[in-house]
């Protein structure tokens, strides 16, 4: 189990400091606390699991959900 861990620590470090940082991220834009930053995550890759034609290819869903709306609404906010 120890080698297990060292091979993905680096790994690990990473993925928690990206959560963190895209918590903040969400928190600073729409003020929402952890626990609901959490349920929403969890929904939205629920929908998008159950909603896009093709779930495995990364490129073909963020084509689906990135409108023109969305790109209107951040550029309000920033």
């Amino acid at each position: 189990m120890k080698k297990n861990l060292e091979a993905y620590s680096e790994t690990l470090f990473h993925l928690i400091n990206f959560r963190n940082k895209q918590f903040r991220e969400v928190k600073s834009m729409i003020g929402i606390d952890y626990e609901s930053f959490i349920i929403c995550s969890t929904i939205g890759a629920h929908y998008l699991t159950h909603n896009s034609k093709n779930t495995n290819d990364w490129n073909s869903v963020w084509e689906q959900t990135r409108v023109k709306k969305i790109e209107e609404i951040y550029k309000k906010k920033n």
